[in-house]
């Protein structure tokens, strides 16, 4: 469970593909025996462009009180 005073790190990544934009989302964890990926979760969506990815990514931040690195790779 996360306090909720102290915000999580959430990191993320855009990547531009043929029509548009991939937003990737995920929140980083140390690999262990049954974690075989450096994350808890991952989210990707598929938008029409940079500023939609932002605005995303803006929206998604303020509802879950998160800080954003900036760009990472995946």
């Amino acid at each position: 469970m996360y306090s909720t005073t102290t915000p999580h790190l959430i990191k993320y990544n855009i990547t531009p593909f043929e029509g548009g934009v991939i937003l990737s989302i995920w929140e980083p964890a140390a690999k262990s025996e049954v974690r075989v990926k450096p994350f808890l979760y991952m989210v990707r969506y598929r938008l029409p462009s940079e500023v939609e990815a932002m605005k995303l990514l803006s929206e998604y931040l303020a509802t879950y009180k998160a800080k954003a690195q900036i760009p990472q790779e995946i």
